[in-house]
């Protein structure tokens, strides 16, 4: 298979959220971009499937059309307010101020892409894996494995996630397992006590620091998973997927909850880069976003608000690029800096508490304790 080789502007390598979030930025740019995926869309993402407000928030930046369309969407369910058990204790529950949602990647990222064939003119290639990378004169050269002629981009935005082959052949970044975590999923149906909008966090003293989570989704059917800290995770006996019913077992009241229920799906695992370091996200021709820039929330796992805000980010800075004809990394640096001006306060702070809960579990208890008290429940009244 062969293409036009006039170079493009920019290439955008992954179609998730922050690679589409990307486009739709970058639509009013004037630039000839192209979208790369290795997938079909749809596709699988395995994820928690929680749409933070961070995300929605940035989808009504690019446009409020487009946050306003999902209040509408059957394949969404609003998300508002979360209940944490923790250590059997009775409940908290707080409210969430910024709209969220919970909504299968598998509908949430098509339907992102979607936006972008109908409000962008950006190209986009699906199916087509990356195979190399190669810095050379006014640009980059890209080898994709369905077609023998090489693409050439004036600059290279990498959304291909934690295991980015933009990173690999640009960077020196590399995994650190003290700054990395990973979770397992899988999908029930049948849970009793799942209460519509409300998302459900659990955590018990033999599986700290890590937490289990019950996600409602329309239909009836729930996101089920557990996730920690590498660190954590090395500590339970067995493999992950068998934390997941080892947690259920462990607890009385999700035990009597789950007795009626069918699991629908796979239990399957994914990686979590943790935004608890810095890592190199721009260079001469070329910008990491969301997991490729390890952006992922050290206390949450949450990565989606994170990727479409780098995103839009790294599309502003390259429309300032091409405007000015440079695209050194003199020239794409103010995105790192803006990045994590942006970012860094609230991952570093997160980090912290990450690393409180793992390394004095107690602190945890103690914390649950505070949270029956009214004062300390006024205060996530007002400030969540």
């Amino acid at each position: 298979m062969s293409y036009p080789q006039d170079p493009f502007d920019i290439v955008i390598i992954g179609a998730g959220p922050g690679g589409a979030a990307a486009a739709l930025a970058l639509r009013h740019g004037g630039l000839r971009c192209l979208l790369i995926d290795k997938a079909t869309f749809p596709r699988d993402k395995v994820c928690g499937d929680a749409i933070p407000g961070r995300a929605i928030k940035e989808l009504g930046r690019l446009d409020p059309a487009f946050a306003e369309g999902f209040a509408d969407y059957p394949r969404a369910m609003r998300t508002a307010r979360t209940a944490v058990y923790i250590n059997g204790r009775p409940p908290f529950e707080f409210s969430w101020v910024n709209t969220a949602y919970t909504c299968k990647r598998l509908d949430f990222d098509a339907r992102l892409l979607d936006l972008v064939r109908r409000h962008t003119d950006t190209e986009i290639r699906e199916g087509a894996a990356v195979t190399h990378l190669e810095a050379v004169a006014g640009g980059v050269r890209i080898q994709l494995d369905n077609q023998d002629a090489p693409l050439t981009a004036r600059l290279v935005i990498g959304a291909d996630g934690a295991h980015s082959v933009v990173g690999k052949w640009l960077t020196d970044n590399r995994i650190d397992r003290a700054h990395y975590g990973a979770a397992v999923r899988t999908y029930y149906r049948g849970v009793s006590g799942v209460q519509a909008e409300r998302a459900e966090i659990h955590c018990l003293p033999e599986f700290l620091p890590g937490y289990f989570w019950i996600f409602p989704l329309p239909g009836g059917e729930v996101n089920v998973g557990y996730g920690a800290h590498s660190a954590g995770i090395a500590k339970q006996r067995g493999s992950l997927k068998q934390v997941v019913t080892d947690f259920i077992a462990a607890s009385p009241s999700l035990s009597e909850r789950f007795a009626g229920s069918e699991r629908i799906g796979p239990l399957i695992g994914f990686g979590l880069p943790f935004g608890s370091r810095r890592v190199r996200v721009a260079g001469d021709r070329f910008m990491l976003i969301g997991d490729a820039a390890a952006l992922v929330d050290p206390a949450s796992g949450d990565g989606i608000g994170n990727a479409m805000l780098s995103g839009r980010l790294a599309a502003e800075q390259a429309i300032a690029c091409a405007r000015r004809g440079d695209f050194s990394a003199s020239a794409t640096a103010p995105y790192a800096r803006a990045l994590y001006a942006s970012l860094w306060p609230e991952l570093r702070q997160h980090a912290l508490g990450e690393r409180i809960a793992r390394h004095l579990p107690f602190l945890l208890d103690w914390g649950a304790a505070a949270m029956q008290t009214r004062p300390v429940r006024r205060f996530f009244h007002h400030n969540w």
